[in-house]
């Protein structure tokens, strides 16, 4: 078993142990608060622990931010007016960014902190821009959510030290002009990146040097997220209509570089729902999709949909490390950027799509290129050039995610899957069943209370709830009047089969919890709450569909005809014409002074002509110069 470096376990009585002595037959840990007892485990009790649970790894605390008296007292202002607006939002049914909500919101802060009454109120955008931050975090005020980025090199030096001499046993600190020597080669990196002019190639080049600065020992020890827009609409199966725009949520293992989640969403923006989708995609594994496993440490951008409460209290659950970086900044995630590229060139342009009769094309048919690197798209519609339905879209995705795995990588040079499999079998902390922690990914919770039955079910999302005869029990709800206490429910909004259910111990006022279970055995596999009420899920676990075989059927472009009536001539037509290049510009001339076409009435103006000279002669035309002459 690899173990890893600068790592300390925990047993499950939460007492942690550092490692002392690791090969290949046993391992030797010492206690961390008390060096003069050990524990030692041969291999086979090391990897059963880890199996089972008994030890897991501890993860780093994260480096709190640290804030001035000045900021500090800014960022509680803000709470202030959040917390009162969200009142007004949850309690009185009123749009948050509505001038009406704003003039309520100045009233009720002025009522309730009289403090600030002759102090500068914030304006509306404002109001409404924090408000968007309060929400992508969770409604935590605890969060800074106000984040910004330091320029200053002294003082990063400075506070890079302060990090190191912490961990002094097992890091070593590099000096201030290596520092900024290797800072200074990063940003020029950077620089590079964000110039729109650079080559495809160039591009390409850049991100493979900084793959290969980035260490990478094992499987699941650092993963990246990113969401790819695509500019492509797809054909809905049942309706036939065209649908929104298409979006990809990727999971890349970047010692594999296998794509270990990836979730399709369609017509939403970023949100938090389908981040949660990719998360859970990450843990679960079917023979569609990889191996599941566990993050040593997941790193993402800071956009609404991963940025926010929600995500902090899932991975801190999952005990699960995390980085934001800057959304602007491609470098610092390049594993899942050179995948994206990948998906670009190699699915989306170079992919061969067999069709049913036969023949082929080249690339996914409908998608077109960003429109700031083709201007000429730019006008196009993309639901008038979708051809290819969903189904076949997710069929086709997930071939050459397969194929991907199976090919071998150019730097790397092994398939991914065998690299990914072969570090499991080394690495088998990072397994782990998704059972384990499936209550783990209940971090959203519903907007309204809900009754406690006596008999411990709960009915929600359209369904019955079993298993809280302990909670209430605990209650005490026998004998009472009011024998359906309320309660809170969290749920996961891509697994229905269980939540947790939340109520206050009406004697002790402590928190009590407890999982409910559905009581159906019809859902064997996660379920979204949306499809348990009938609806169809935000977004979709590619790995965890059932995909057909179906071969595939482009669908036909209807051409709307002109607003005359009159057939469209085509192509074809024309061509059988066999006219010269200038016969054809004569006959396109005759045709425009053929039109019946009139010009814009403009107020004051007398320019509309006789339609009786233009209804019995169609050879009729005008100077458009002379409706401006005086009279």
């Amino acid at each position: 078993m690899l173990v890893r470096p600068q790592e300390r376990y925990q047993l499950d009585n939460n007492i942690p142990f550092s490692v002392l002595h690791h090969d290949n037959y046993k391992t030797i840990f010492e206690e961390c608060d008390d060096k003069s007892k050990t524990l030692t485990l041969t291999a086979d009790e090391f990897n059963q622990h880890i199996a089972d649970g008994r030890m897991e790894p501890i993860l780093r605390e994260p480096t709190p931010r640290l804030f001035t008296d000045k900021q500090k007292s800014v960022r509680d202002k803000r709470v202030l007016y959040m917390e009162v607006l969200g009142e007004l939002v949850s309690k009185h049914g009123l749009q948050p960014t509505t001038r009406e909500s704003y003039e309520r919101l100045i009233k009720e802060v002025e009522r309730k902190h009289p403090e600030l009454t002759r102090s500068n109120h914030p304006g509306k955008s404002t109001i409404c821009r924090h408000w968007k931050a309060w929400v992508n975090h969770g409604y935590d005020k605890t969060q800074d959510y106000c984040l910004g980025e330091h320029n200053n090199v002294a003082a990063c030096y400075k506070a890079y030290c302060d990090e190191i001499n912490k961990h002094e046993k097992d890091l070593v600190m590099v000096s201030e002009s290596t520092y900024r020597r290797r800072l200074k080669k990063f940003s020029a990196i950077n620089d590079k990146l964000a110039d729109p002019n650079l080559s495809q190639k160039e591009r390409n080049q850049l991100m493979n040097k900084l793959t290969h600065a980035i260490k990478v020992e094992y499987a699941f020890q650092r993963v990246e997220l990113d969401r790819l827009e695509l500019n492509l609409c797809l054909i809905d199966d049942k309706t036939g209509e065209p649908t929104e725009r298409v979006s990809i949520y990727l999971a890349i293992d970047c010692y594999s570089r296998c794509i270990i989640g990836c979730v399709v969403e369609i017509g939403q923006g970023e949100n938090k729902e389908s981040v949660v989708n990719l998360i859970q995609s990450i843990f679960t594994s079917d023979s569609n999709g990889c191996v599941g496993g566990k993050p040593y440490e997941i790193v993402m951008d800071n956009g609404p949909g991963f940025n926010n409460g929600l995500m902090n209290s899932l991975c801190t659950n999952l005990k699960t490390g995390f980085r934001y970086n800057p959304s602007n900044m491609p470098m610092r995630k390049p594993f899942v950027e050179s995948i994206n590229n990948t998906i670009k060139m190699c699915f989306l342009k170079g992919y061969k799509v067999p069709l049913a009769d036969g023949s082929y094309v080249v690339g996914i048919s409908g998608y077109l290129p960003k429109r700031t690197q083709q201007p000429e798209n730019s006008s196009k519609n993309l639901k008038q050039v979708a051809r290819v339905k969903k189904s076949d879209f997710y069929k086709h995705l997930n071939d050459y995610i397969i194929h991907y795995h199976n090919s071998v990588h150019s730097q790397t040079g092994e398939k991914p899957i065998e690299r990914l499999q072969n570090s499991m079998i080394m690495s088998p902390s990072a397994a782990i069943n998704f059972d384990k922690v499936q209550s783990q990914f209940h971090v959203f919770t519903s907007a309204k209370e809900y009754k406690l039955q006596s008999d411990g079910s709960i009915n929600i999302f359209k369904h019955k709830y079993v298993g809280l005869k302990w909670l209430s029990n605990e209650l005490g709800t026998y004998g009472l009047k009011d024998a359906t206490p309320s309660v809170t429910v969290m749920y996961n909004p891509f697994d229905g089969r269980k939540v947790t259910v939340v109520a206050v111990h009406p004697k002790t006022g402590a928190t009590l919890q407890e999982v409910a279970e559905i009581y159906s055995d019809e859902f064997k596999s996660p379920i979204s709450v949306e499809e348990l009420l009938g609806h169809e899920p935000k977004s979709v676990d590619l790995f965890a569909l059932q995909l057909t075989t179906d071969d595939t059927v482009l669908a036909k472009r209807t051409i709307r005809k002109n607003r005359s009536g009159k057939p469209v001539r085509t192509y074809e037509d024309n061509n059988d014409k066999q006219l010269s290049t200038a016969e054809r510009i004569a006959e396109s001339h005759e045709n425009q002074r053929n039109n019946k076409t009139y010009p814009a009435r403009i107020a004051g103006v007398d320019n509309e002509p006789d339609k009786k000279d233009i209804a019995f002669d169609p050879n009729n035309t005008w100077d458009s110069e002379n409706l401006w002459e005086d009279d």
